[in-house]
């Protein structure tokens, strides 16, 4: 997926200037994030996107949901400008708001019902000599305990979170949502093959209200049966917006 225009079903995704690119995890995670949300009982959401990128997770929250409206937030002044043309070029740039601003310091009074991330997934590896590729990919601007931070204080009273981690975060994820009075509510464990180690964990949470209960939803997710074709948990996830499929 490097070719610099990913073409979807009702919309493209220029990603020239994003050091962090379309990938197949991230569209399984922006169509799980879709589908949960459409199956959830709230009739016209705000969305926030921390960490827009291109804008391909508010592209695809904004084809599934009707009512819904979605701010977008990416710090790279670079990525802030290529995700509001995408945004731009789609059905859905009166939906859509991008804003180039650093998450930490964004504020707003009415708050959100849903917070969506793919955040910087790399704690302690090396750094790239890419400004851009740093923030994209490690969290020396955003730690995991930031974003949660963050998303907690623009949580809505009875709002969620999703995110997108690799399996090794997921002890940190637990920390943190005890000390923030986060719960998981659900995790789903994606391998990229049936005979592969589980490479992602997608993650919807919410404020635990006072309880004490540890116990959530937990499934799994095959990427690909076998190395020629998507698996059929795949398919029902991403038909609405792969071409050809």
């Amino acid at each position: 997926m490097g070719q610099s225009t990913f073409t979807f079903k009702q919309f493209s995704i220029k990603q020239d200037q994003c050091a962090m690119k379309v990938s197949t995890d991230a569209c399984i995670f922006g169509a799980w994030v879709a589908q949960k949300i459409v199956g959830s009982s709230l009739p016209s959401p705000r969305i926030l996107d921390i960490g827009a990128g291109t804008g391909l997770l508010s592209l695809m929250a904004a084809q599934l949901l009707v009512n819904c409206t979605i701010t977008a937030i990416e710090i790279d002044e670079a990525a802030a400008r290529q995700a509001k043309e995408n945004v731009e070029l789609s059905p859905w740039r009166k939906k859509i708001q991008v804003l180039q601003a650093d998450i930490k310091q964004y504020d707003d009074q009415n708050g959100f019902d849903i917070i969506v991330s793919n955040p910087p997934f790399f704690e302690r590896d090396l750094l790239a000599n890419s400004r851009a590729k740093n923030l994209a990919f490690h969290d020396t601007s955003l730690t995991l305990s930031e974003l949660l931070l963050t998303s907690s204080r623009l949580l809505n009273t009875a709002g969620y979170i999703f995110l997108l981690l690799p399996l090794s975060r997921k002890n940190d994820l637990v920390k943190n949502c005890e000390l923030l009075q986060l719960s998981i509510t659900e995790c789903c464990y994606v391998r990229p093959y049936p005979h592969k180690m589980i490479s992602r964990i997608l993650v919807k949470c919410r404020r635990n209200n006072g309880s004490t209960s540890s116990s959530y939803k937990e499934s799994d997710l095959i990427v690909q049966g076998d190395p020629n074709n998507y698996s059929p948990q795949a398919i029902s996830l991403l038909k609405d917006f792969y071409l050809y499929m």
